[in-house]
């Protein structure tokens, strides 16, 4: 998928109307040409998060797919619009640190408090910003009007999932009001915590006692610093042809000057008698396996499976096919500080 040698708007709609693209859209493509034709609209109206997103994609609350999401508008349009839906909560913190700094007779706050006020309100949302179509962005306000929630509340995309009931190129959505309530009641306490907390942020923020020190420059900002002369430079088409998978990083340095083979840390040797290293707990397993235990899940679900095909009796825990060790003792497996627990499980093909 490269345009760099179209010459004209006119010759990059053609090259749209055939071929279907991946993780873009366009209104210009054949599906959705044929989406008007079928609808016998007048034209088509998209905006920015339609084009930034693939053909395929999916709303997360509702799930319906593009094709179901279209539908005519009052001007006989084929609409189809999504929008960036956000925690409410992240507003506030900023509202409250304005109105708190504002109260004092000389105001200290500065834009150094502002930025502060403003990454703290990122932790306090009970969401991330997240891409839905525009009848579940509507139905996250309107179902806040029908239970009456606090002005300051959001529904998060799996709410919103749970009272909605879509229907294919339908809109508004028709909400369940009581599984609406349900997940407002049940959430009331916590989102209290939060409010509470944002109160006193925004407090130590107006009152200039923040923690908040920027850098020159963020290792961020480093970054797309140069991977923006990777790009312009050709490094990233030039890694691509040599067949580099590390990108243009591993044309400019040695990414495995001091790297051992990859079972290197089976064979070596620890110092038992003097080793920091501790067995983890139960609780720790446990931890891990909420947290970042993927495969562990896969490895204990696989042999459910076929101790119920072989009819078995159950295993006590999963142990490796090579080895047989169990997953407790998967190397390295052990306590980094008070309670953070490393496993290694990979998947084999």
């Amino acid at each position: 998928m490269d345009f760099r040698k179209v010459t004209s708007v006119l010759e990059l709609r053609e090259l749209l109307r055939d071929r279907i693209l991946s993780g873009i859209d366009t209104e210009h493509s054949s599906i959705m040409l044929s989406l008007k034709k079928k609808f016998g609209a007048k034209g088509i109206r998209v905006n920015k998060w339609w084009v930034m997103t693939g053909p395929d994609w999916e709303c997360p609350a509702c799930g319906r797919c593009k094709a179901q999401i279209v539908r005519l508008d009052q001007h006989q349009f084929l609409m189809g619009l999504l929008h960036a839906h956000h925690d409410h909560i992240q507003d506030s913190v900023r509202t409250r640190f304005q109105a708190e700094a504002i109260k004092r007779k000389a105001v200290v706050a500065n834009g150094h408090a502002e930025k502060f006020a403003i990454r703290t309100a990122l932790g306090l949302s009970a969401f991330d910003k997240t891409v839905i179509c525009a009848d579940c962005n509507e139905a996250d306000w309107r179902a806040k009007r029908t239970v009456r929630t606090h002005p300051e509340f959001s529904f998060s995309p799996a709410d919103i999932r749970a009272f909605v009931e879509p229907r294919p190129n339908t809109g508004p959505h028709a909400i369940n009001a009581a599984k609406a309530k349900a997940i407002w009641h049940d959430g009331q306490a916590v989102f209290a915590k939060r409010m509470a907390m944002v109160n006193r942020l925004a407090k130590l923020a107006a009152s200039n006692m923040h923690w908040y020190q920027p850098s020159a420059t963020t290792a961020n900002q480093t970054e797309k610093f140069a991977k923006g002369i990777f790009h312009w430079s050709g490094l990233y088409e030039l890694a691509r042809n040599l067949g580099e998978a590390g990108g243009p990083k591993s044309l400019l340095h040695d990414t495995v000057v001091l790297q051992g083979s990859v079972d290197s840390w089976r064979r070596k040797k620890v110092d038992t008698a003097n080793s920091t290293n501790k067995a983890p707990s139960e609780q720790d397993i446990q931890l891990m396996e909420r947290t970042r235990g993927k495969f562990w899940f896969f490895a204990d679900l696989r042999d459910r499976l076929e101790t119920k095909r072989a009819n078995r009796p159950p295993l006590v825990s999963w142990s490796c096919d090579t080895t047989r060790i169990r997953k407790v003792e998967v190397g390295p497996t052990r306590l980094y500080g008070p309670a953070r627990l490393l496993g290694r499980l990979s998947l084999t093909r």
